[in-house]
C-alpha cells in the first residue's frame, strides 16, 4: 500500500536560491514523518515532465505551494503551470481531498508584498478543494516567509530554517491520516457528485415536495374531522 504523498510545488530562480533552499528545508522536515512520501518539484520542471507532476497533484494528500515574491504576487511561471495543467473552474481535472500549506521568499522587507503572496497561494489550493494548514507556531500562522539578506548571505531571521522544517513536519503529520479518514467518512464519488452535478440539490427539492404534500393531506384530514 502506497504512503500518503506530500507534494511541494515551488517557483524560484534556481534550486540553490532562497526559494529552492526553503523548499528543501520544508522537504527535510516533512521527510522526518516516515509514514509519508515527500516529493518536491521546481516549476517549471527541470526533471520529470508536467504529466508526472499532475499525477502527483491528483494523488497528493498534501500540497505545499511556494514562490518567490514577484512584485507582491506569486511568480508568473507557477501560475502559468497551474492554469495550463490544473485549469480553473468547473472543468479543471483536479479536485483535492488534501491539505495545502504555503511559503514564500523575498529579498526585500515584509512590506514589499510577502503577505499577498501567501494569501494568493492559500487561495490557489482552496479553490481546488484543499483545506488550509497554518504554520507550526504563531510566528507563521499562514506558512513560512523567508527574507534573504544578500549582504549577510543568510536569512534575515535566523529562525527561518527551523520554522520551515517545523511546517514540513506539521503538514506531513496531518497528511499521514487526513486523506484516508476524509475518504472514509465521505467517499470522493459521493462528494464529487454533490459538488459538480447538483444531485444533492435535487434530492433536497424532492424531499421538500413530499413534505408539502404530506402537510396538505394532514390539513385536509383535520378540516374534514372538525365539527360544524
Amino acid at each position: 500500500m502506497s504512503k500518503p504523498l506530500v507534494l511541494i510545488l515551488w517557483s524560484g530562480e534556481t534550486e540553490s536560491g532562497a526559494t529552492g533552499s526553503l523548499a528543501e528545508l520544508i522537504r527535510q522536515g516533512a521527510a522526518g514523518q516516515k509514514a509519508v512520501e515527500v516529493v518536491s518539484y521546481k516549476v517549471p520542471p527541470t526533471g520529470p515532465g508536467p504529466s508526472s507532476m499532475l499525477t502527483d497533484a491528483n494523488r497528493a494528500s498534501a500540497l505545499i505551494f511556494g514562490s518567490a515574491n514577484y512584485n507582491g504576487n506569486p511568480r508568473p511561471d507557477l501560475m502559468q503551470w497551474v492554469d495550463t495543467y490544473i485549469g480553473a473552474g468547473k472543468n479543471n481535472p483536479v479536485w483535492l481531498s488534501s491539505v495545502v500549506a504555503t511559503f514564500c521568499t523575498s529579498a526585500g522587507m515584509k512590506v514589499t508584498g510577502q503577505q499577498p503572496v501567501l494569501n494568493a497561494l492559500a487561495r490557489l489550493g482552496m479553490n481546488f478543494g484543499a483545506s488550509f494548514v497554518g504554520g507550526a507556531d504563531w510566528h507563521g500562522t499562514q506558512g513560512v516567509c523567508g527574507q534573504w539578506d544578500d549582504d549577510a548571505g543568510s536569512w534575515a531571521d535566523p529562525q527561518t530554517p527551523a520554522r520551515a522544517q517545523a511546517l514540513g513536519r506539521r503538514v506531513a503529520d496531518i497528511a499521514s491520516f487526513y486523506s484516508k479518514e476524509y475518504d472514509r467518512v465521505r467517499p470522493k464519488s459521493v462528494y464529487g457528485a454533490c459538488v459538480s452535478c447538483g444531485s444533492g440539490g435535487g434530492l433536497w427539492r424532492a424531499g421538500a415536495l413530499v413534505a408539502m404534500v404530506v402537510a396538505l393531506l394532514l390539513f385536509l384530514w383535520f378540516q374534514s374531522t372538525r365539527p360544524f
